[in-house]
């Protein structure tokens, strides 16, 4: 089973494809060029299906300053760089199903180029993750 999978180079596609495609899980990059991964997850809250959606914050910072700034803009959880797959799928497999997805929901706190988006289908978790961490946002159902 894969997920249905948006990936956006910047912040501000990260919230265009969010509007448009209504992803039950976000990971973002807190680096991302323009708009950085905070302010996403602050602008990703206050849209429709800002308290449905799941945020992941991927970061190169670990203290617990950087893990509260990430508390603050929204994100549920905030993993430091390099992320180990199987913590990934264990934060997926607690976020429970919506009607369209694929995905299970639970809380659990503190476990480029220009614009390119693409839609990959039915990837798998392991393969997107792999290809996708470096500045970069993931939307998923």
């Amino acid at each position: 089973m894969g997920h249905d999978v948006r990936t956006a180079y910047d912040g501000s596609t990260a919230i265009d494809l969010a509007r448009e495609f209504t992803p039950e899980a976000a990971l973002l990059d807190v680096g991302l060029p323009g708009m950085n991964g905070y302010d996403v997850a602050k602008e990703l809250r206050r849209g429709a299906n800002g308290s449905a959606v799941t945020l992941v914050a991927f970061t190169g910072y670990g203290q617990d300053e950087d893990r509260r700034r990430a508390l603050q803009a929204g994100f549920d959880h905030h993993l430091v760089k390099p992320v180990d797959p199987h913590v990934l799928k264990r934060i997926f497999a607690s976020i429970p199903s919506t009607s369209r997805g694929r995905l299970n929901r639970a809380r659990i706190r503190k476990t480029s180029p220009p614009v390119t988006t693409t839609t990959s289908p039915r990837r798998s978790l392991r393969t997107s993750c792999a290809t996708s961490l470096r500045r970069s946002a993931m939307l998923f159902t």
